[in-house]
């Protein structure tokens, strides 16, 4: 398979500290894939996200959208 991206930092787009992640994945198989002949061959799912120090790192799988969620520290 194709390897994922580099880690990506998507706090440092906004400069806050982060306290909690989360991510979802739209993920198939090749840019061109549907779901037409193969209803699971683009899914979403959960996707790793960590937080450490106040930053959130991902890594994005090929082929993928991403939606991330960050939530703020006080």
């Amino acid at each position: 398979g194709l390897p994922s991206s580099p880690p990506r930092r998507p706090s440092d787009l906004e400069g806050d500290r982060v306290a909690h992640a989360r991510a979802w994945a739209l993920t198939g198989p090749a840019p061109e894939a549907t779901n037409e002949h193969n209803p699971l061959a683009c899914t979403v799912r959960p996707h790793p996200i960590a937080v450490q120090a106040g930053t959130a790192s991902i890594r994005f799988p090929p082929h993928s959208l991403t939606a991330i969620e960050l939530r703020p520290a006080p």
